[in-house]
This record gives C-alpha cells, structure tokens and sequence, in this order.
C-alpha cells in the first residue's frame, strides 16, 4: 500500500473527496483472510488493538465472522441485519459502541446482527447478502452506505491501486451493466502491480454509469430480501446519495433512511476519522425508528384486515 494510505483515517479523508480508501495492511493482516469470491472477508476469532484517542481499543470479530453485538441473543422476535464497510464493523470504536450493539440494546427481544467489513463495496455485501440468504431470512436488512462505495462496486481502477498490498491473492468483485441494461458481475485480477506509477486520472468512470449500476446492485439486494419475506431498506451513514441514484432507487420502491451525520465533532478525529460512538448512536436512534414505525404500519394494517376477515369467516 501506498505511503499516503498508510492510516485508517486516511479512508475517510479519501471519501470525503470522492475516491476511496481502504484499511492499513497490518489491521487487514490480523482481521481478514483470502476468500475466493469476496477476495477477503473476517477471519473468525481475529483481533487486534488500536490507540484512539488515548484508549486502546480492541476491533475484534466473533467465532462467526462478524463484529461482536452486545447483547445479542442466539434467536430474537425478530432479526435485523445490518451490512456495510466500516463504517458498519465500527473500525477504531468498542463493538458495545458501534450502532448495532446500540441497536441491540434499544430491541433487546430482536436479534441485530453486524455484517459490516472494512473496505467492502456495496457488490460484495450483496454476494454476502447472497450467501446468508440459503439458510438465513432476517425481517429486516439493511445496506449502509457512504459514496465512496460507488466506485468500488464498479472496480474504480483506483480502488485497485488503493489495495494492491492487501495480504490476499485472487479477483476482486465489481458490478456491471450489460447491453440490455441488467446486472452482470466481472471479476479484476489482483493485485494488479502494472498500474503502480500510473495516472489514474484518464481512466475514472462516467458518474452516472456508476450510479446507475450502484441502483442496479440496490435493487437486486432488494429483490433478494423480497422474495425471502423480509424488509429491505438502505442507510445512509455518511454523505448522500446524487439525484440520479435517489431518484433510481425510489423509482423501485426501495426505502432510503438517511441516517448520515456531518462533522468531525461525530468522527474519531484526530486519530481516526472513521464515526465516533456519538455518531454511531444517531445511527441507532434513527435504525430503531424506522423500524418501529414499520412495524407500527404493519400492527395497523393487520388491525383493519381482521374484522373484515372476521366478517367473511362468519356464519
């Protein structure tokens, strides 16, 4: 990796800006491994500890290989999962302060669960999302999102370069749009060592071909977590989204909460620039609103149907 990429904070500076950044190689190298198809996800049991702000905090994940949440029971009334980079795992916060634990804490008959990996696209939460869905239905899920991850769901060539020294060998996911305008998944050969040195500059894409497959992405996750009975929604964390990509996603009904927060007084600033337990808090607030007033919707719908089923059914 890059001098210049050498802190975590570093990714926030970057998406900031608009590019992307990924985690520091020896965090990656303690808490992640190859996989064949996400090229690196968590590695059960990693752990290791960073200096934030004059405390030691510890980013671990569970014998699972996800972030741990406070809290969480084996089985809830209902489930809520939550994906995401990391922004959502919580990098340089406790697990008890990232938002799902938050979260955990104001549903403590539910079941919250954190999906969120450090440097991943929206593409490969969906081949997460993909994987889960063969033995797992949650009544709710959720893809966080900040902007940054629009160009590494298409393999911003970039985003390439940004990650070349990851400990991890294979293909690298990214989205694409056929002639006919539906999703196709391509794979980029990494690490890619031939674009070290070059001007990138030329080879960006087009933003609204990455908005419009960042919709496509959204809308398949969408249709994944339809066809399995459960709720579908997006958050955002931090940013927006463009006009294009709003209007995308409400054209095929997919929910947007916006959750995001600005300023450094929510981020780990001047050790980190990744969201406080501050920020991850507003998070948990906002989830926890959404889907009680869901389920609010729900109680009255249910509420109006059954006298009138009560009526059909009468002698």
């Amino acid at each position: 990796m890059e001098q210049a990429h050498a802190s975590v904070s570093h990714e926030i500076t970057l998406e900031r800006a608009g590019g992307t950044g990924a985690p520091t190689t020896e965090i990656r190298h303690r808490l992640v491994e190859n996989d064949p198809e996400l090229l690196w996800r968590l590695k059960r049991n990693g752990r290791d500890e960073k200096i934030v702000l004059g405390r030691r905090v510890t980013m671990e994940v569970d014998h699972y290989g996800c972030r741990p949440v406070l809290g969480q029971p084996l089985s809830g009334e209902k489930t809520l999962a939550a994906y995401g980079c990391s922004f959502t795992y919580g990098m340089a916060i406790p697990y008890e302060e990232t938002f799902c634990s938050v979260l955990q804490s104001m549903l403590p008959r539910w079941r919250v669960e954190n999906y969120g990996t450090s440097g991943y696209s929206t593409v490969q939460n969906l081949i997460q999302l993909r994987r889960n869905s063969r033995w797992s239905t949650p009544d709710y899920v959720t893809f966080c999102y900040i902007p940054g991850h629009r160009w590494r769901n298409v393999g911003e060539i970039s985003v390439m370069r940004n990650i070349m020294a990851g400990p991890y060998q294979g293909r690298l996911p990214r989205a694409a749009l056929a002639r006919d305008g539906s999703l196709v998944f391509r794979y980029v050969k990494h690490p890619r060592w031939d674009l070290d040195g070059l001007d990138l500059s030329d080879f960006k894409n087009d933003d609204y071909y990455v908005d419009l497959v960042t919709a496509a992405v959204f809308e398949r996750a969408f249709e994944i977590v339809r066809q399995s009975g459960g709720q579908f929604f997006v958050t955002t964390l931090w940013g927006g989204f463009s006009p294009v990509l709003r209007r995308r996603l409400s054209d095929a009904g997919i929910p947007i909460l916006n959750a995001s927060v600005q300023g450094e007084e929510f981020t780990c600033l001047p050790d980190d620039g990744h969201p406080n337990a501050r920020a991850n808090r507003v998070y948990a607030e906002r989830i926890r609103e959404y889907v009680m007033a869901r389920e609010a919707g729900r109680a009255g719908e249910a509420a109006l149907v059954a006298p009138v089923a009560a009526r059909l059914t009468s002698p």
